[in-house]
């Protein structure tokens, strides 16, 4: 009977462990870089990042649930229907996107860094950006 316990914690802790990774990788430390940035400073994500993307998508606080739907990259189902819901004006989703697959999130908090002047909702992850002294992101036009 003791092994029969032992057995189900186990695969208790194994599932619980693949539901966390199919929503997909947090990239760290990502609000944390943004919040130590020097304001007026040109920086990029791949600055910012322990791992290379291509591409980064936005998903600003109240963005239609549609948008994630019809979105042309490949997700797990879990951070889609987590993207859906982003009734939290708290922070920004940021999407970390190689080969059309999502790859990675995370969550800036808005008062670290606001992106709600980026009308742009996918761009380069070599796109320059830089943040004002109200700590909006902006797309450094070159």
């Amino acid at each position: 009977m003791g092994n029969f316990i032992c057995l189900n914690k186990i695969i208790i802790a194994v599932l619980a462990t693949l539901s966390f990774i199919a929503c997909a990788p947090v990239e760290p430390k990502l609000e944390l870089q943004f919040e130590k940035q020097t304001v007026g400073q040109i920086f990029t994500f791949a600055d910012c990042c322990e791992a290379e993307y291509d591409s980064i998508y936005l998903i600003h606080p109240y963005d239609d649930g549609d948008a994630i739907r019809t979105l042309p990259c490949q997700m797990s189902r879990r951070l889609r229907e987590k993207c859906s819901y982003t009734q939290n004006d708290a922070y920004t989703i940021v999407l970390f996107i190689d080969n059309g697959v999502v790859k990675a999130y995370s969550e800036i908090g808005c008062k670290y860094a606001s992106f709600s002047f980026i009308e742009l909702p996918v761009f380069s992850f070599e796109q320059k950006i830089f943040l004002d002294e109200n700590r909006f992101v902006h797309l450094l036009k070159e």
